[in-house]
């Protein structure tokens, strides 16, 4: 059991949300500097309570950081709150809009997990996992959206999947750029955006640190998404000017983001370059998998709509990451048949 009082909870809770005033956040900064055994508990919260992350990808009602933080000051209090914590969400998510409904599966396991550790006073190693296999989970299941939007899309345009042609040479890696000629291999599925197939927050992993979400609407300006920042998958770049793919074609449609290019700029790209530099593909860079996971794998979707999480790069004897033949890139590399696969940004 924990030693720390129930006072000495509240002030780390407060800290680590940020919901108290400046002096409570304050003394819950100090507390934890201080006092080891608090130091312990914000790096279980740090590791468990990361779940919540998950929730900032949905719309959600204006109090619904009050309300949570609530909850999980109330069940920091005891065990004998949970069964009252648990029906009292439960009667607010049915009674909730059915766009808001999806925030409370996460909330309700976040809540257990906070009360959980509250209550021992201990870290969990099982529970310090549970973030990450929420975000694999969430990210399975915003790729399956994309699926879906695919399938709909192909459905009104005679089978293909979304296609914006690029000339051999392009630079595949410019995420961002708006003008009129097509460089990113993005730009092809942004349209999914633009006629309102899918939302923003769908081409998003909440694996990627850094992840924002497009918020244009649908018949928006933008061609392309602002930035790497907005997608957190790699798409299949064609050779030259190899005709669309159908919907019914058995192949890979997106993946978890490329593990070879991730030092690639994100914002504030020079976009009048052709040329990121140069990676290199060391024998490091072959072994990585997606960092969407922790280097543990990459959920794929498949044309038919599937998803399966892999913990192999390398697909029918295709490394999905790489182009046959080069051993170093520069951003306008194009796999030479349709056998190879290549999947960016």
């Amino acid at each position: 059991m924990s030693s720390l009082s129930k006072a000495q909870q509240d002030l780390i809770l407060d800290f680590y949300f940020r919901c108290g005033d400046d002096e409570s956040i304050a003394a819950g900064r100090d507390l934890i500097a201080s006092n080891p055994e608090a130091a312990r508990l914000y790096a279980d919260l740090e590791h468990t309570l990361t779940d919540l992350d998950e929730l900032k990808y949905e719309p959600c009602p204006d109090n619904l950081v009050e309300l949570t933080v609530a909850r999980l000051k109330a069940a920091a209090a005891g065990q004998s709150r949970l069964a009252g914590l648990l029906a009292d969400q439960e009667r607010q998510r049915v009674a909730a809009p059915a766009a808001q409904r999806r925030w409370w599966a996460p909330l309700r396991v976040a809540a257990m997990a906070a009360l959980f550790l509250l209550i021992t006073g201990i870290g969990v190693p099982v529970l310090r996992n549970l973030r990450y296999s929420a975000w694999q989970t969430v990210c399975r299941q915003h790729l399956s959206r994309l699926g879906i939007a695919m399938a709909q899309y192909a459905g009104d345009y005679e089978g293909f999947l979304p296609h914006e042609p690029l000339a051999a040479g392009s630079p595949w890696w410019k995420v961002g750029y708006q003008g009129p000629e097509n460089q990113s291999v993005t730009r092809s599925y942004y349209k999914l955006i633009r006629l309102d197939y899918v939302q923003g927050e769908d081409f998003t992993c909440p694996g990627q640190v850094d992840v924002l979400i497009v918020s244009e609407p649908s018949g928006g300006t933008l061609h392309d998404f602002p930035s790497r920042r907005y997608v957190s998958y790699s798409f299949p770049l064609y050779c030259g000017q190899q005709p669309q793919v159908r919907i019914s074609d058995k192949t890979v449609a997106a993946a978890d983001r490329n593990p070879v290019f991730t030092g690639l700029p994100t914002d504030g790209i020079a976009f009048e370059r052709d040329e990121f530099g140069q990676v290199v593909l060391t024998e490091q860079l072959q072994r990585m998998l997606s960092p969407n996971h922790r280097g543990q794998g990459q959920n794929v979707l498949w044309t038919d709509g599937s998803v399966q999480f892999l913990q192999d790069r390398t697909i029918g004897g295709d490394d999905v990451f790489t182009v046959i033949g080069h051993t170093s890139y520069v951003g306008t590399e194009a796999p030479c048949s349709k056998n190879d696969r290549f999947l960016v940004p």
